[in-house]
């Protein structure tokens, strides 16, 4: 991985994506990447309103695709987490508000048959450890982080059936153990993995149904409120849309700005 040489600005991503002053990281955000070019950019939320954005120096190279936003390094700055899915190799990019102030490789190196699908505290330490989903067999698993070094790797304990691919983590039962989110990726549908660690308690489908066209793309909480957000991206139009969650019923739901062409929403996951 390395650190691309920061060019002119894009053209302006939309009218609420910006250049401007960093928030503070405790503010829910959204974290889009330009695939062509490698490009990062965040949209800053008060409750469900995007109101301003940045784009995030320096631009990655595009082999490298953001899997995930955490905390790596120990401190109150959200990390972003990188991988090469032709190397299954993985990395992180140190932030200082929208600037990668350094960055380092995920020590061991992954296999290209397993994809990051989540960035959560799996174990109550608040450090962020990473969750896989095998591309072939659909298995789970987590690595237990120490900064951005494995320091032991579990299964979880279900197999989840072919079709439904892991998109993100939350928290809907307001137990500490983070839960598992899915979609199918044929029919749309959504569903909820109860967890305590990494053993399923109870599963939810979501209702109502989710358009396949529709994929989840993000999924956090907005700040100061006991809700989740899924965030949908269409993958023909590119238009992007959110349901808010009160435990694991849709509340509510909404649109975001669209971005330009090209531009995919990456998380947090």
């Amino acid at each position: 991985m390395s650190f691309r040489k920061m060019g002119l600005l894009l053209a302006c991503l939309c009218v609420l994506l910006m250049v401007g002053i960093c928030r503070a990281q405790a503010q829910a955000a959204i974290y889009l990447q330009n695939f062509t070019t490698g490009q990062l950019a965040v949209w800053y939320l008060n409750d469900t309103t995007v109101t301003s954005g940045v784009y995030i120096t320096p631009v990655q190279d595009p082999a490298w695709t953001c899997v995930g936003a955490g905390f790596f390094n120990g401190g109150s700055q959200v990390d972003l987490l990188f991988q090469d899915f032709s190397t299954g190799q993985l990395a992180v990019w140190f932030m200082t508000g929208a600037t990668a102030t350094s960055g380092a490789y995920v020590e061991p190196g992954q296999s290209s048959a397993w994809r990051c699908v989540g960035v959560n505290s799996f174990n109550g330490t608040g450090k962020h450890d990473i969750l896989f989903q095998n591309t072939s067999s659909g298995q789970l698993a987590l690595w237990y982080m120490s900064g951005t070094q494995a320091n032991n790797g579990v299964y979880i304990d279900t197999i989840p059936p072919s079709g439904w691919a892991c998109v993100g983590t939350g928290n809907f039962d307001q137990f500490t153990s983070p839960d598992l989110v899915f979609q199918n990726t044929s029919t749309g549908q959504m569903a909820i993995w109860f967890m305590n660690g990494v053993t399923r308690t109870g599963t939810v489908t979501l209702s109502p149904g989710q358009d396949p066209a529709w994929r989840c793309r993000a999924v956090l909480a907005p700040a100061g409120s006991n809700q989740q957000m899924l965030v949908f991206q269409n993958q023909q139009t590119g238009a992007v849309a959110y349901w808010l969650l009160n435990g694991s019923s849709v509340v509510g739901g909404g649109n975001f700005p669209t971005p330009p062409s090209g531009w995919v929403v990456v998380g947090p996951r």
